[in-house]
Parts: structure tokens; C-alpha cells; sequence
């Protein structure tokens, strides 16, 4: 929700009628959000272990994957390939989108200790604060 509001995407009339996740129940804000990111291409939810979809609303949000958001809602590409300086992430899914937020100036090594801990939880300051970092790079 954070980053749709922050990049003027309006998500309240959201038809969520066709909605397949069977952990999200229609009638929610959620759903409306889910609703717009599906239809942006930036997220796809999960499967269960019986192959159902899945979105995990309730669920945290890990480092991993907030900054995938953050860098496909940004519409971002980085044209040369750079390599991060994060020490935990090599040949990991999430390792480009890293890189990229590096990149950007929107997550900082050296602040970290060049571990990002992409299974950690993203906390909404956390959120806020790197999405005020990209959404500067827009000016």
C-alpha cells in the first residue's frame, strides 16, 4: 500500500470479484491492493503445498522481497550489469534487485555491514524510508 499511494496509483476501485488467492477474502482492503499490483506485473503470489494460489496477506514482508517491489513499481533499469557489495546475497533470486538498490542509492552496504539479511522482515520505517529514496531519484 506504501508504495502504490507514494507513486499516485489509485487501487480503491479495484474489481475484486475474479481474485484466485484462497487465503484473501474479497471484501478487504488488501484484496483491492493485491487486485493492483497483479495488474501492474510487479507481484504473483505463491502456491501452497497442494498447488492452490496463495498471497500470504498477513504475512511480514521480507528484505528479498521489498526490494523487488520497490525496484519493478519504479520501473527502474539499471543498463550495465552491477555487481553488489552485499555479502549474503550472491547467486540468490533477489540478487539483480539488490544490486539495483545498491545501485540507486536506495539500500546502503557500508550501513549495513554488507549483509543485507534478505530473509529478515522489512518494518514499515524501513518501507517508508526506502521508498522516499527512490521515489527522490524521480526529480
Amino acid at each position: 500500500k506504501i508504495l502504490l499511494k507514494s507513486h499516485c496509483y489509485e487501487y480503491k476501485d479495484e474489481i475484486t470479484k475474479d481474485l484466485s488467492f484462497i487465503d484473501l477474502t474479497q471484501d478487504t482492503w488488501q484484496a483491492k491492493v493485491v487486485i493492483k499490483w497483479l495488474s501492474l506485473g510487479i507481484i504473483n503470489g505463491d502456491s501452497d503445498q497442494s498447488g492452490a494460489k496463495i498471497f500470504r496477506p498477513n504475512d511480514r514482508i521480507s528484505k528479498a522481497e521489498a526490494i523487488k517491489m520497490l525496484i519493478n513499481i519504479g520501473l527502474l533499469q539499471i543498463g550495465e550489469e552491477y555487481k553488489t557489495s552485499y555479502t549474503d546475497v550472491y547467486k540468490k533470486w533477489y540478487e539483480r534487485y539488490v544490486a539495483d538498490g545498491e545501485y540507486l542509492g536506495v539500500i546502503d552496504p557500508d550501513k549495513d555491514w554488507y549483509m543485507y539479511r534478505p530473509d529478515s522482515f522489512t518494518v514499515r520505517d524501513e518501507m517508508v524510508h526506502m521508498t522516499m529514496k527512490l521515489v527522490r531519484l524521480y526529480r
